[in-house]
């Protein structure tokens, strides 16, 4: 008996013969001879690049860092990647950039080049650090790279109160974890006056700003937290009718979040944020 092919299936053939014509064409079209020990020789190389230019300091949430490079390579056309390491002691890590243009034009007698333009808007404090662009083969046997650029992203990112406990009569605490870059300063405003962190009154005291740390593994060792601090106010006795408040100022931008019961007052003149608490007793 013959058997006959469903008509999906000999679409799904024919769409399939059609994807690898175009990239076998593709493909010997981005193609150009070269040599290992004659000219022209297999390689890569740096044709241009916009990167130092972007070189400075970012606000959180307003900044854009615009950097682009470009690469000639034989006998295809090389693969940019961007990459970023946070630190000089760190890795280099891809990161996906806001918006990305990438321009391949292909020769079968000469150079194939490639250009890449990146656009990151600095949306987080941890997009401090370096940058660059990499060009690669298929296999990896062949890189370069650009120079580096070096962005610092400043402003207060986040403000959260990570613990409390505040019952009338009772000795009590507020413990603020704040994220921002540089290193915050803070207050705590109290019925007794202002108080800065190290510092006592009679019913209340402050403990030093300290870098927020966190365990990945249970009995495992704390690790830093990038650009997250923490401080607590101790209460010896909760009084009924109290309230208690925190600035935190930092230089660059502001960042305006609800907590819990907390209510934040932004002064963008003086680039601190108010959080009040009122102790509903």
């Amino acid at each position: 008996m013959q058997q006959s092919f469903p008509l999906s299936m000999i679409r799904i053939i024919l769409i399939s013969l059609v994807i690898s014509l175009a990239t076998a064409d593709e493909s010997s079209s981005c193609t150009s001879p070269c040599s290992k020990t004659s000219l022209p020789q297999c390689g890569m190389w740096l044709n241009s690049e916009r990167m130092t230019e972007a070189a400075g300091i970012y606000e959180l949430g307003e900044g854009i860092m615009n950097v682009s490079c470009s690469f000639s390579s034989l006998p295809r056309p090389s693969i940019i990647s961007w990459l970023h390491r946070p630190s000089p002691s760190s890795s280099w890590i891809p990161f996906t950039c806001s918006t990305k243009d990438e321009n391949i034009s292909c020769s079968t007698t000469s150079e194939q080049k490639v250009s890449s333009l990146c656009i990151l808007r600095t949306s987080l404090l941890n997009m401090t650090g370096s940058y660059k662009c990499e060009a690669s083969t298929l296999n990896d046997d062949s890189k370069a790279s650009s120079s580096e650029v070096s962005i610092s992203v400043v402003g207060i990112e986040s403000v959260q109160i990570a613990e409390k406990s505040l019952r009338p009569g009772h000795s009590g605490f507020v413990e603020v974890k704040v994220c921002a870059n540089p290193q915050p300063e803070i207050w705590w405003s109290t019925s007794e006056g202002l108080l800065k962190p190290g510092q006592t009154l009679s019913n209340f005291a402050s403990s030093h700003l300290a870098k927020s740390t966190v365990k990945t593994l249970p009995n495992g060792p704390a690790s830093p937290i990038p650009y997250c601090y923490q401080a607590r106010l101790v209460v010896a006795t909760v009084n009924k009718g109290d309230s208690l408040s925190v600035m935190v100022r930092s230089h660059g931008g502001i960042t305006t979040t609800l907590i819990s019961s907390f209510s934040l007052s932004v002064y963008p003149a003086l680039s601190y944020i108010l959080i009040t608490y009122f102790m509903k007793l």
